[in-house]
């Protein structure tokens, strides 16, 4: 169909979720709002979505499915569902109601973990020492990337 997975499953999570705004979608999908952000660009300019900025809150940017992305939906929700049985039908309704409250907790977990590392230390002593190792530069003076985990949307 030419999507990428993201593409893929934002359009699935705009069509059964009715995500309208792309705040929602990131939230959906588990991704920040850079990531959200170009997924919708890709969306629009390949005239999928159409996403105009909310008269109430300028800072929204509210989504929906154009005509020709209703029609890649209509072909899109077919696999999406067929994918989802696929992975469910492997398990008993106790295993899938474990699987996903053990998901969860994870995803929980890890989103805490980000919002620590994000918030903004004090200068108290104490913040200072708590304060997480800085990553090791490399001899040209710039920052080694860090793996980051986060989830692509997956059912």
């Amino acid at each position: 169909m030419g999507l990428s997975t993201p593409q893929f499953w934002a359009l699935v999570h705009l069509a059964e979720e009715n995500c309208s705004s792309q705040g929602e979608l990131a939230a959906r999908m588990q991704v920040d709002e850079g990531t959200a952000c170009r997924v919708v660009r890709s969306l629009t300019e390949a005239r999928w979505v159409t996403a105009v900025r909310d008269r109430d809150d300028r800072r929204r940017i509210r989504l929906t499915l154009a005509p020709a992305g209703k029609d890649l939906v209509d072909r899109t929700l077919p696999i999406a569902r067929g994918l989802r049985s696929a992975i469910e039908s492997a398990l008993t309704p106790e295993e899938r109601a474990a699987t996903r409250a053990g998901l969860l907790k994870v995803l929980t977990r890890l989103s805490s973990l980000a919002e620590e590392r994000a918030a903004p230390l004090t200068a108290s002593p104490r913040a200072a020492a708590a304060r997480p190792p800085s990553r090791p530069r490399q001899p040209s003076g710039r920052r080694v990337a860090s793996p980051r985990l986060h989830s692509r949307g997956a059912p």
